[in-house]
């Protein structure tokens, strides 16, 4: 069954990095701008400017399927 969770914080997203890297790992798309450090680090670059970011994440049961 699918699942959505939309994560608010930059603490929570960065808690998701080894579901994140395993869905990397699966993943047929190899863009750097889709990777954890890449995606970090732009939400705490903008995110420090006061802007209200999200970021959408699908499971499928436990396993990361997809975010946004």
């Amino acid at each position: 069954m699918l699942r959505f969770h939309l994560v608010t914080e930059v603490a929570e997203l960065a808690a998701m990095r080894a579901a994140w890297e395993d869905l990397m790992g699966r993943s047929d798309m190899d863009e750097p701008m889709l990777a954890p450090d890449w995606m970090l680090a732009w939400w705490r670059g903008f995110g420090a400017q006061g802007r209200a970011l999200r970021a959408a994440l699908f499971f499928d049961g436990p396993r990361l399927t997809s975010s946004a």
